[in-house]
């Protein structure tokens, strides 16, 4: 018998959005970029006229960077999802903006976008080997030339205890990942019955300046 799957909901179509916000003088001096978390599907964005980015998959989230079309007053974000190919799931999908929005600004020097990765490929009940892969982001080099920049990574316990440390000089390479590796003697290990859970946290700073911080 011969069968055939296809969704029994209405087509879709095209939908605009439009959106205007405020930006001070200090603002268009760092980095922004809009975080999406979800658009179905085939999404496009531009920037006070200017086509920005976008993402033909509706499921997963992605950044639309502004830095460059940004002006002091007023800005308009627009966004188009094109959703014309209804026959696209075998379960309803919905259309548009599904999901949060956020305007992110930092400095010019910091940490990428999902700029971290952690690692654990060494576990045992006596030692845990972290590697940390870490995107940076320097842009503003030349107004930092007489300040020193640092990545530190600490480590905290399961009860907000600094457990390890790292401070990373990055001013002479000027490299934009790094690669660190930390070790923690006699780890808590995470199980059902006790779900331990450790903290990283990486400062990106200019000393004494804090650039920016994940």
């Amino acid at each position: 018998r011969q069968m055939c799957i296809r969704d029994s909901f209405k087509a879709g179509g095209i939908g605009w959005y439009q959106k205007s916000f405020n930006l001070s003088q200090s603002d268009v001096q760092k980095a922004m970029w809009f975080e999406f978390d979800g658009i179905y599907n085939n999404a496009e964005i531009w920037i006070n006229g200017h086509f920005a980015g976008g993402r033909p998959n509706g499921y997963s989230s992605f950044a639309v960077d502004l830095t460059s079309h940004a002006v002091v007053g007023e800005n308009v974000v627009t966004v188009k999802v094109n959703r014309t190919a209804y026959n696209d799931a075998r379960w309803y999908t919905g259309s548009g903006i599904y999901r949060d929005v956020r305007l992110i600004k930092t400095n010019k020097n910091h940490i990428g976008h999902w700029g971290v990765q952690v690692l654990t490929p060494k576990v045992s009940k006596n030692k845990a080997t972290l590697a940390i892969n870490t995107k940076l982001v320097l842009t503003d080099l030349v107004s930092q030339k007489e300040k020193e920049l640092y990545l530190h990574i600490r480590i905290l316990d399961p009860n907000g205890n600094e457990v390890e440390t790292s401070s990373i000089n990055v001013s002479k390479s000027h490299a934009t990942h790094i690669d660190s590796e930390l070790s923690l003697q006699q780890p808590q290990l995470w199980s059902l019955e006790q779900p331990a859970l450790y903290t990283l946290s990486l400062i990106h700073i200019s000393e004494p300046t804090r650039l920016g911080m994940i």
